[in-house]
């Protein structure tokens, strides 16, 4: 009877497609997996920067809509007083 030999076999990894891709901003060569070449359009600072001029202008477009959701509401609450007074009643400070 023979032996039974037990071979082993190891699988070789696969190597990722990557591409190529040019930098909006500075035209900097950035090496990108082949899956995101549609969703990358920027270097690694160049997206850093660009991330951070969103958040600030997220940041002034959300102070500016409160300020005037306050004057609004400031609007309102003089309205009410105004015909507070025209009804006779006074109104609470």
């Amino acid at each position: 009877m023979g032996k039974q030999i037990d071979t082993i076999v190891t699988k070789q990894p696969k190597t990722p497609q990557t591409a190529e891709i040019v930098c909006l901003d500075c035209g900097k060569v950035r090496v990108v997996g082949k899956g995101e070449v549609f969703q990358v359009k920027r270097c690694v600072e160049c997206q850093d920067k660009y991330r951070k001029v969103l958040r600030k202008q997220y940041r002034k477009n959300r102070i500016q809509q409160l300020k005037e959701k306050l004057v609004n509401a400031e609007a309102t609450i003089d309205t009410l007083r105004m015909k507070l007074v025209q009804a006779g009643i006074t109104p609470i400070v």
